[in-house]
């Protein structure tokens, strides 16, 4: 999942204008790596990975490995059932 969405994620973050946009949210995100390339680009982002609780717990890993727990964070949630998480307030 990572070999393909590092590289997504980058071009992603580097093409996209995010410049009006203050959160993502990652549905089934696996370890996160899309919306951590694009939280490194943009500062002013906050993200949600929303993946199966242990995948969210390597996703959580990969989050505080890049540096970006102040913004970013991992729900569980299950794709088709949800509950979809809500964008995160200014404190997160």
């Amino acid at each position: 999942m990572t070999a393909y969405s590092l590289p997504q994620g980058q071009l992603l973050a580097e093409t996209f204008d995010f410049s009006s946009c203050h959160c993502i949210l990652d549905v089934a995100g696996g370890p996160g790596e899309l919306i951590i390339q694009i939280g490194q680009r943009h500062p002013h982002m906050k993200g949600i990975v929303m993946d199966l609780p242990p995948v969210c717990e390597v996703a959580d890993e990969h989050i505080a490995a890049a540096g970006l727990s102040d913004r970013y964070r991992s729900q569980f949630a299950d794709l088709l059932a949800g509950p979809y998480p809500t964008a995160p307030t200014s404190s997160h």
